[in-house]
């Protein structure tokens, strides 16, 4: 009886530990949390509401981001092809277009080619 008290208080004291280690770690969490909110809150402040409203609605419905690369023609994201004529006018950059399939915010990122860099004699 004796053995399984003295056991029983060593448990005792491992699990307080776990919960005092459980429960700083959890303060670390919601400190880094609060700290990454203020500062989205900071950084959409000058975002166009219409547009931020759109990110959010396809980052809630997808689980993810709600910006995709469409620079190969097909949105990354749902692996679609964009018509044409909605591909050049997303090369423009002129506007914030969304995938017609997922409804993600799309960017174009041009390919960057470094032809000359490989034939010039150092």
């Amino acid at each position: 009886m004796k053995a399984a008290e003295e056991a029983l208080a060593v448990e005792k004291k491992a699990v307080a530990a776990e919960q005092q280690r459980v429960l700083s770690r959890t303060a670390e969490d919601e400190q880094a949390l609060a700290t990454i909110l203020a500062e989205r809150q900071n950084l959409t402040v000058g975002i166009d509401q219409r547009v931020l409203s759109t990110y959010e609605r396809a980052r809630k419905r997808w689980h993810t981001s709600g910006i995709a690369d469409a620079t190969s023609g097909r949105c990354d994201a749902c692996h679609i092809a964009l018509r044409p004529q909605f591909f050049q006018e997303l090369k423009t950059g002129e506007k914030i277009m969304t995938c017609e399939s997922c409804g993600r915010i799309l960017y174009y990122n041009p390919p960057i080619s470094l032809e000359h860099e490989l034939h010039q004699k150092v």
